[in-house]
């Protein structure tokens, strides 16, 4: 199983996210904004990591091109909900950026599952 990285400023998504990941025995860490995550990257060696794009201190784009330059072997799924706009065109810029899957909020068990499968094989 995986080491998975959820990056997301919600405590209640990182909850919702941890118990379904952990469901499949993946090892679920967690960090509340992208400068957090970054600091603590080599220590985390996430395999995989799941990154909310409206996040304080760090949005999840700057993460994505940070941990880009950091790592790039780390496949990150950006995951939005529109942020204060309320739409998800961020999603495209992300993978544009180097996400290699994007889910717009809120998900299903089922998408997450199948986003994550094609990722990690």
């Amino acid at each position: 199983m995986a080491r998975i990285l959820i990056v997301d400023d919600d405590p209640g998504v990182r909850s919702v996210l941890r118990r379904m990941l952990a469901r499949e025995g993946h090892e679920v860490l967690e960090e509340d904004n992208g400068a957090r995550a970054l600091a603590r990257l080599v220590e985390l060696a996430p395999d995989v990591v799941v990154s909310d794009i409206y996040m304080p201190e760090m949005d999840g784009i700057e993460f994505l091109i940070q941990l880009g330059d950091a790592a790039p072997d780390i496949p990150v799924i950006a995951i939005s909900g529109g942020g204060p706009s309320g739409g998800t065109h961020i999603l495209k810029d992300a993978e544009e950026l180097g996400a290699c899957a994007t889910l717009a909020k809120p998900f299903t068990y089922d998408e997450i599952h199948e986003v994550l499968g094609r990722v990690l094989t």
